[in-house]
């Protein structure tokens, strides 16, 4: 994949995330928790069950990312309304 595909990848994915009804096409907790390590599109280019936005971020945490328990429970709320399989 070239880079040029992969910058419209990440661009359509922007744009269905913001069609699909994720307020403002992104979300605060999103932007200011999971863009320190990589691009926010990265999050709002997936669609995964609850399940596994858990185990991912749970992932994550364990490679450094910093969550209270009420940041992480909105990053998971909002994973879960917005991002989901379910």
């Amino acid at each position: 994949m070239s880079l040029r595909d992969l910058f419209r990848f990440f661009m359509w994915a922007a744009l269905a995330s913001f069609l699909s009804g994720c307020p403002g096409g992104k979300t605060d907790i999103i932007e200011q928790k999971c863009s320190s390590c990589h691009s926010s599109s990265v999050v709002y280019a997936q669609k995964r069950t609850v399940d596994e936005w858990g185990r991912l971020v749970y992932g994550m945490k364990v490679r450094g990312l910093k969550l209270t328990p009420a940041e992480e429970e909105q990053v998971l709320g909002t994973l879960g309304k917005y991002h989901s399989l379910e």
